[in-house]
């Protein structure tokens, strides 16, 4: 079994495929995780507005959102937002049970 080298020169970080310095992709990676915290603690009211549908946040608001996740990513493209960069989420017309 071989072994990947910290370093190594053919092994490439997330943030070089997105072609980010460490730096920023670092800030991006923080700001994804608060759109998804404010997703998460603002879910009753996204209810009322977006029930069913999913939803693109950045910098804690919705951007956009469509009831097909295909016409969103297509959407958030159209208005220059990377989905890959992008909080996405389902709202779903009540809370989902866990088991």
């Amino acid at each position: 079994m071989s072994r990947v080298r910290r370093g190594s020169v053919g092994l490439k970080t997330i943030y070089d495929h997105l072609g980010l310095s460490k730096e920023r992709f670092e800030r991006l990676s923080a700001g994804f995780h608060e759109d998804a915290q404010w997703f998460h603690t603002n879910i009753s009211s996204l209810r009322e507005r977006f029930s069913g549908m999913y939803v693109a946040v950045a910098q804690r608001e919705v951007v956009a959102q469509d009831g097909k996740i295909e016409n969103l990513l297509h959407r958030l493209r159209e208005i220059n937002v990377d989905p890959r960069l992008t909080y996405v989420g389902l709202v779903t017309p009540r809370p989902l049970d866990m088991i």
